[in-house]
């Protein structure tokens, strides 16, 4: 798994408190209207996600890398 993941299990961990936290916080019909709001947010995120995913990926050719060459020498002011 590369680095940059984070294993599903933490993921919703945090979700989970994140609700709890702002439950707490908020009122139960601000707290409807977030949850709504948070949802929807997800649903296209994942759908814009499925999108990129699904389009074939195009990779660059391969440049290669020239030898430096002498360097010239440094210029007095």
């Amino acid at each position: 798994m590369p680095k940059s993941q984070v294993p599903k299990k933490a993921l919703v961990s945090r979700v989970k408190k994140a609700v709890k936290k702002s439950r707490r916080r908020l009122g139960a019909e601000k707290f409807e209207k977030e949850l709504k709001r948070t949802i929807d947010f997800l649903a296209k995120l994942q759908s814009k996600l499925k999108a990129t995913t699904s389009r074939p990926v195009r990779t660059r050719k391969k440049t290669t890398t020239r030898k430096a060459t002498t360097s010239r020498p440094a210029r007095n002011k």
